[in-house]
Order: structure tokens, then C-alpha cells, then sequence
């Protein structure tokens, strides 16, 4: 089966480094923690041996939630929004040729691992984008538009970690993983897109309250699985606020 584009299963970091700013498992062996993240991302094609495309920038923005019960650990996320763009025009013969592009995305991220180290988890994840786009093209009087619909569902693998800065409420986080997601388009078959993804930030956890606040930059570059095939890049930062239960 044919597979497209791969993303990354990192919200879950957002409480777990809320996690190991406020709580200690001894004191308190189930964690909880719900919170709101945004992530500011440009994407960008870049096909082989030619030009790429700019999509811009998006927002996407939507809700996080972790459950750290000792060692193991759940993550769910669900981020939403986009508004990549992408714009080409020229003149060709008498007439003037425009074509406008726009894309949202919505992502679902589901995670659970396992704590071998205080500070390092491996983790399995389970992810579905959904990339709503739609086109304008112009020439001359001419006029067509027209929509259609990527999904992607697929696994994930991955390390991530935490550590904090010196006796201080600030926390380093990062993770490193690879996915590789089934894709639809309209309902067919596409292709596939695998590849690494990184992310790592700061976070830093008030101390007359449970909540904690996170800025990162995360990192994603895909290829796909044909021969010469192109490379979807996303990047940019993220921010977080969480809230432990």
C-alpha cells in the first residue's frame, strides 16, 4: 500500500515537562496535565533537480492532554487550523495566468511510553492529518476552482526527554522519531512520505500555581518513498500553556 507524508507525536513533551517541574512521582504517582498549544510552521516542497514551493506560513493551534501514571504515560493532542498559501502568476502570450493555492491542516496525535531513565522515555504514537485544500486558476476570462482532501493515518516511534536546569523551574525538552502514515486522497491511494522529526524548547513551571509555559521549535522533514522523490519540510515555533490536575 502507498503511504504519504510523515508528522510528528510531540505534544505529549508539554506535560512532561510540566511534569518534572511540579511534580515528583514519589508524592504524586498520577500526573495529569491538559493545556493548549500553537505551532507557527512554514512548509515548504521541494520537489528534485527542480524549484521548490513556499506555502508560507500557518497557525495551528487546538488542545493537549497527558497522563503520567509512574513510569508509563499517555498523550493525545489535537491541533487544527493552517492557512498555508501558495501564489504563482505570469503573462503567457496576451493574456495574464494567476494561480492561488490554500491549505488547512488538522492533526490528531495519540502516545503512550514507558520511562527507562527518570529522564528518558521511549514511546509508540499513532497519528491522522487531515489537509483540506483548494485552488484558484485564472487565465485570461478563464476561470476554475477546484477542492479535494488528504487523509494520512499512521504509526510512530520515538525517544524524548527532559532536563532541568540547574535547581531552577526551568526545563530543557526535546524528542527525535520517525513516522510513516497511509494517505487518501479524495478517497485513492497517494504516495508515502518517512522521515525524522525534532523538536526541543524550554519550559518553565510558576511557582504559586500548577501551571507552566513552553516555547520550542520543531522541525520536520519528510521524502518521499519513490524514486526521486520530493521532500516536504515544516518548521517553526511552538508555544504552550499547561495546566496540572
Amino acid at each position: 500500500m502507498k503511504r504519504m507524508l510523515a508528522v510528528l507525536v510531540v505534544v505529549l513533551l508539554l506535560g512532561l515537562s510540566n511534569y518534572g517541574l511540579a511534580q515528583d512521582t514519589e508524592d504524586s504517582p498520577t500526573n495529569v496535565t491538559i493545556g493548549l498549544k500553537t505551532w507557527y510552521a512554514t512548509w515548504e516542497y521541494k520537489p528534485v533537480g527542480q524549484e521548490g514551493f513556499d506555502y508560507g506560513t500557518g497557525v495551528m493551534y487546538g488542545p493537549a492532554l497527558n497522563i503520567r501514571a509512574g513510569n508509563l504515560f499517555f498523550g493525545l493532542s489535537y491541533l487544527m487550523g493552517g492557512g498555508f498559501t501558495y501564489d504563482y502568476s505570469e503573462t503567457i502570450g496576451y493574456y495574464d495566468y494567476t494561480y492561488e493555492y490554500e491549505a488547512d491542516r488538522t492533526d490528531l496525535d495519540l502516545s503512550l511510553g514507558y520511562y527507562f531513565h527518570p529522564n528518558l522515555a521511549l514511546f509508540l504514537g499513532y497519528k491522522t492529518v487531515t489537509i483540506t485544500s483548494s485552488d484558484t486558476t485564472t487565465y485570461g476570462t478563464f476561470t476554475s476552482e477546484s477542492e479535494w482532501e488528504v487523509k494520512l493515518a499512521g504509526p510512530a516511534f520515538g525517544l524524548a526527554g527532559y532536563a532541568r536546569i540547574g535547581e531552577s523551574r526551568m526545563i530543557l525538552f526535546g524528542t527525535l522519531s520517525y513516522v510513516s502514515l497511509e494517505s487518501e486522497i479524495d478517497g485513492v491511494s497517494g504516495e508515502s512520505f518517512t522521515g525524522p522529526a525534532i523538536e526541543a524548547g524550554l519550559a518553565y513551571a510558576l511557582e504559586t500555581m500548577p501551571v507552566s509555559v513552553s516555547l520550542g521549535y520543531k522541525y520536520q522533514s519528510y521524502t518521499e518513498d519513490v524514486e526521486d522523490g520530493g521532500e516536504d519540510v515544516f518548521a517553526g515555533l511552538s508555544l504552550g500553556l499547561n495546566f496540572s490536575l
